[in-house]
This record gives structure tokens, C-alpha cells and sequence, in this order.
């Protein structure tokens, strides 16, 4: 059984190679990003400057999940092949592999943005300006207009986080949904886990877009998702980030070790990558009263 295992592992690898050398034949440059929603927003406003240079350069971008394509299919003039490869484990030496460029022992860099975008030649700071237009969504429209949520008095929480550690004790996600119910706001969870008795929805990235533009605010813990609601929306977020990083988690990050939660979210504040737009952000705390973000909004 174990044979018969090894060598299907060994056939996948050998179809994944054939397959993605196709397109290095037909002169495409196949890119695998770092596999998280923030670090693949980034690389496709980066993919969609190179092709406004140089309409005729052909990109292939490689994901592993639903949830990136999603992302990808709403940049579609970003790049001209998006390679769909949830099974993939060994990546060519052809590849332009930007996890081992930008996350490796050797690599150091002050910004993730600016890091992806130096991988893929871009010796500049962009912005995110000039992103696809996101249409509506009747059927979440419809959710707000008939009262079965309130049209910008309803919180989108968005309680989980890939790559940062839970900080958070037992229950703070309901105890904060019920603070929020108490002042008048509507809560529901991004998620498919059920918190208490509340709602949840875990709905395709344009439709929960078009949700949080409905519903008006955001309670989140930094997460790649944060990036692309940030970038498509212009609710009001109260985002928490961890206050358990500790030295050595981020090598490749300068400056980290110096104060780990600080740098980090430091690099990754919302404010900094989109100025013009309303983010509340610190570093959690027991002490902060997260319902003064909400109360001065009412």
C-alpha cells in the first residue's frame, strides 16, 4: 500500500513537471507566489503594472487553493494563464518560486510588498489605486434591503488568521459580538465555524466584498483576507493584530527581532498600504476597550 502511494506521489510530480514545462516552453514566466491571500494581492497589482508595460510578456501564475483563484479571477488582465494546482508539493527550478526568493534563511527585506514585487523585476513602489472595479451583488443587496441585516450597522467579524498565533483567550469573539449587539450593531461571522448563537457566512471573495460594503464595519484579526477587503472596500475596520510573535519568527524581516509585534504590524498596517481609507489597528491588549472604535462611529 505504501509502494502504491509513493508512486502515485511520484506520478503527480512528473505530471505537474510536464505540465508547467509546457508553458515555460511556449515562453510563458510561470510564477508560484507565496501561498496567502495578501502576498498574492500583492503580486497581482505588481503583474498588472508589468502587463500595461509590456502587453505581449505572457505571465502563468500557479495557486493551491479556492479561495486564491477567487482572487486571481478578479485581477484576469494581471496575467494570461492561471495554473490551478492544489496538490502540488515539488516546484521546478524553471518557476519563478517567490517563497524561496523572498522567504528564506538568506533573504532579508523591510517590506513584504516591496519584496514580491522586487521578485518579478519591479525596482519601484506601487500603489493600489488602480484595482478592478467590483460590481454588486443583488443577492447581498437583497439581504440588507429586506432587514434581514442592517445596512451599515452590521459588524463583518473576521476571527481567524492563518499564519499569526491565536492570542486571544476562550470565548473574546462572542464576548465581543455580544458588546457589539448591545450598542446596536448587527454581528456576523466570516467563518465556518458557528461562535454562539450568532450568524456566519463564508461567502467567494466578491460576495463577501460586496457584504462588508453593505454592512459598513469590520472587527478582524490581521489576516490575508484583511489585505483584500482593505483593498476593495472602504467600510470602516477595526483590525487587532497578535502580541505573542517572538524573535526568530520572521529572520527574513529587518528589523523584527528588535520588537516582533511592533515590526510587524508595522509592515503590515492597512493605514500604510491604503492611506485614504478608515482602519483602526493595534496590537491586542486586554485593557483596550475595543467598543470605543464602534461607539464614536454610532
Amino acid at each position: 500500500m505504501k509502494k502504491v502511494c509513493k508512486m502515485k506521489k511520484m506520478l503527480n510530480k512528473i505530471k505537474d513537471y510536464f505540465y508547467l514545462k509546457k508553458y515555460q516552453l511556449n515562453k510563458y514566466e510561470i510564477i508560484y507566489p507565496p501561498q496567502g491571500l495578501g502576498d498574492i494581492l500583492i503580486l497581482l497589482v505588481g503583474l498588472q503594472y508589468l502587463k500595461k508595460l509590456n502587453p505581449k510578456k505572457k505571465f502563468a501564475v500557479i495557486v493551491t487553493k479556492i479561495h486564491f483563484k477567487d482572487l486571481c479571477e478578479i485581477f484576469n488582465k494581471s496575467y494570461d494563464e492561471l495554473l490551478f494546482l492544489p496538490n502540488i508539493k515539488k516546484i521546478p527550478s524553471f518557476v519563478n518560486n517567490i517563497v524561496e526568493k523572498i522567504y528564506s534563511e538568506n533573504s532579508s527585506f523591510e517590506k513584504f510588498e516591496i519584496a514580491i514585487w522586487n521578485s518579478i523585476g519591479i525596482k519601484q513602489d506601487l500603489n493600489f489605486n488602480d484595482i478592478p472595479q467590483i460590481n454588486s451583488n443583488k443577492k447581498i443587496d437583497e439581504l440588507f434591503s429586506k432587514g434581514i441585516y442592517k445596512k451599515g450597522k452590521t459588524v463583518l467579524i473576521c476571527p481567524e488568521a492563518t499564519t499569526s498565533k491565536n492570542c486571544f483567550p476562550k470565548n473574546f469573539w462572542i464576548d465581543c459580538a455580544d458588546k457589539l449587539r448591545a450598542i446596536g450593531y448587527t454581528p456576523v461571522f466570516n467563518s465556518c465555524k458557528k461562535y454562539g448563537n450568532y450568524p456566519s457566512i463564508l461567502y467567494d471573495l466578491t460576495s463577501t466584498i460586496n457584504f462588508l460594503n453593505n454592512a459598513g464595519h469590520l472587527l478582524g484579526f490581521r489576516s490575508g483576507l484583511l489585505d483584500v477587503l482593505g483593498c476593495f472596500s472602504n467600510a470602516h475596520q477595526v483590525i487587532i493584530y497578535p502580541n505573542n510573535w517572538e524573535k526568530g519568527d520572521m529572520p527574513y524581516l529587518v528589523g523584527f527581532d528588535d520588537a516582533p509585534n511592533e515590526k510587524y504590524m508595522e509592515d503590515g498596517s492597512l493605514n500604510r498600504l491604503f492611506p485614504n481609507k478608515h482602519f483602526d489597528e493595534f496590537i491586542y491588549d486586554e485593557k483596550i476597550n475595543l467598543m470605543e472604535y464602534f461607539e464614536e462611529i454610532l
